[in-house]
């Protein structure tokens, strides 16, 4: 994974080379097999009805684009230290996620990483991210932030996930 500031957000992505490609040979695998018609899963069945997003715009969100606004001129060009390695995908299990009503109602199909991941993650963010990186000493700047990849959502783009 190479981790980069980018529209906005933090984001750790998922590159098809070493682990992460191997990580994603095996989620697309999965992917295929879960999101058919004839699945019993009801998952399955709510996920076939989303827009894949492409494989290329997966990744992991680290901070939201609302936190680090205040950040953007030190953000740009920032080198990041490599995040912690992918977890295998047996660990990891699949959901839906949906927010608001009307015009702002969301809905995405997501792969959630397991709570020893999730605490990786959080560390790697305090750590790294937020207070060496920005300077900033406020400890986790989204603690109700859980980590996944968003697979499929109703616009098939990266920005169209729940938050």
């Amino acid at each position: 994974m190479k981790v980069l500031y980018s529209g906005g957000i933090l984001k750790a992505v998922v590159v098809p080379r070493d682990h992460d490609g191997f990580f994603i040979d095996d989620l697309e695998k999965e992917l295929n097999e879960i999101v058919t018609p004839i699945n019993p899963i009801a998952d399955a069945h709510e996920a076939a009805t989303l827009k894949r997003i492409p494989k290329g715009a997966w990744h992991i969100t680290l901070i939201h684009q609302s936190i680090l606004r205040p950040y953007r001129k030190e953000l740009k060009g920032m080198e990041f230290p490599q995040p912690p390695r992918l977890p295998c995908i047996s660990e990891c299990t699949f959901g839906i996620r949906e927010s608001g009503e009307g015009d702002n109602y969301r809905k995405s199909f997501v792969l959630w990483f397991p709570d020893s991941y999730q605490k990786e993650l959080k560390a790697y963010v305090e750590r790294y991210c937020w207070m060496l990186m920005l300077g900033v000493e406020e400890g986790d700047p989204e603690p109700e932030r859980r980590f996944h990849i968003s697979l499929a959502n109703l616009t098939g783009k990266p920005g169209g996930s729940v938050r």
